[in-house]
């Protein structure tokens, strides 16, 4: 099945989210004098240290705005080299054409399938999975009521016992059926931080799908994210929840895995960039103040 295939450690996949920035030639090594100027957060000595030691040039000292807003950029989910670059960059377009430009060039998130026979798994907590499950069936032509349910606790909602699976042998017998003359759904119940990602993973291994997304909470740690996506042995999209709750929503970028939605909203380059300079805005305000 081509999504298991493609799940084995895509050439697309290899290659950080986080695309560089690119910026015009420089003379000189950029100084640290005045990086975190007006800053006194905890983590502004180690900021310091690695722009102390940036392979990125700058043709001029860096001014007190921009090293506050550098530092924003940092906070909000970029290294310290990237921080720079993305700054640099803005200089003349400025810092939304700036981040445009970034965001446009992530890599492509997968298309939902639209062929019948196509099967869709979102793997995630139980509500938001099937959530998630029932708009995408909805958005390839699915009835919703047909999205079958995997899970080893009560699901959120009432389902039909032959759309209930337990077992990955529930799942092998299903599969076929379920997407015969259709795009089959399934939303697998496996919250992040629990010991059901094993059974979860024979489970999908099992329905051999097409497509699979995971819906996160941008809350997690990204290490704890990536420890989750390997134990469903692997995921093809994201859906990241609780955005507005984290000060760095551009972190999750670090992970190998596109990002298909913020939330209610497609992760697209305008949406990206809102949320980012959302939260350059805050913490430049903040060292205005």
């Amino acid at each position: 099945p081509e999504a298991q295939q493609a799940r084995q450690q895509p050439e697309a996949q290899q290659a950080r989210q986080q695309p560089e920035v690119q910026q015009p030639e420089a003379q000189q090594h950029q100084p640290a004098a005045a990086i975190a100027a007006g800053a006194d957060d905890h983590d502004v000595t180690a900021f310091v240290a690695a722009i102390e030691t940036s392979e990125v040039p700058a043709s001029s000292p860096v001014t007190e705005e921009q090293a506050a807003r550098r530092l924003a950029l940092h906070r909000a989910g970029f290294d310290s080299d990237q921080a720079v670059r993305i700054d640099a960059a803005a200089a003349g377009p400025g810092l939304q054409a700036a981040l445009m430009e970034l965001f446009e060039s992530l890599p492509e998130v997968p298309n939902l399938p639209r062929r019948n026979g196509s099967l869709i798994v979102v793997a995630g907590i139980g509500r938001r999975a099937v959530a998630e499950a029932t708009r995408i069936a909805t958005e390839v032509g699915t009835d919703p009521t047909t999205v079958a349910y995997a899970g080893r606790r009560r699901p959120p909602m009432p389902v039909l016992e032959d759309l209930m699976i337990s077992t990955a042998d529930d799942a092998t017998e299903m599969a076929p059926g379920h997407r015969r003359g259709r795009i089959g759904v399934v939303a697998v119940d496996v919250p992040m931080g629990t010991p059901g990602s094993a059974w979860a993973r024979h489970v999908i291994a099992a329905l051999r799908p097409t497509l699979v997304v995971g819906v996160v909470n941008a809350m997690f740690k990204n290490e704890d994210i990536e420890s989750w996506i390997d134990d469903l042995g692997g995921v093809d999209t994201l859906i990241v929840d609780n955005v507005d709750g984290t000060a760095s929503p551009a972190r999750i970028l670090e992970l190998d895995v596109p990002v298909s939605r913020l939330g209610e909203h497609a992760a697209n380059p305008a949406r990206w960039t809102a949320t980012v300079l959302d939260r350059v805005g805050a913490e430049t305000d903040a060292a205005e103040g």
